[in-house]
């Protein structure tokens, strides 16, 4: 599922290809047959996950704190940033 293993490195791809203005599709490489899982639903929580995660690279971009961080290399700040901004604050 679209995040799931690794939520913050999905959010920098998502903020990278939204900062670089991919509009083309995104690919889902599942496998719910194998699982028994409905199609259907899977598609269904990965849209609404890719969705959650477009919000917050939305926050990210307007993160002036992110940036000064990620210009200065101050990682402690730069992921006390991103686990706020995933955090919906």
């Amino acid at each position: 599922m679209v995040g799931s293993v690794h939520p913050q490195a999905t959010l920098e791809l998502l903020w990278q290809i939204s900062r670089d203005g991919y509009k083309g599709v995104i690919y889902f490489d599942t496998f719910p047959d194998a699982s028994g899982i409905d199609p259907v639903e899977e598609c269904r929580t990965n849209i609404a996950a890719v969705e959650r995660f477009m919000t917050m690279a939305d926050r990210v971009s307007a993160d002036n704190a992110l940036h000064d961080a990620i210009a200065t290399q101050n990682s402690p700040i730069s992921q006390r940033a991103i686990a706020r901004i995933m955090a919906g604050g």
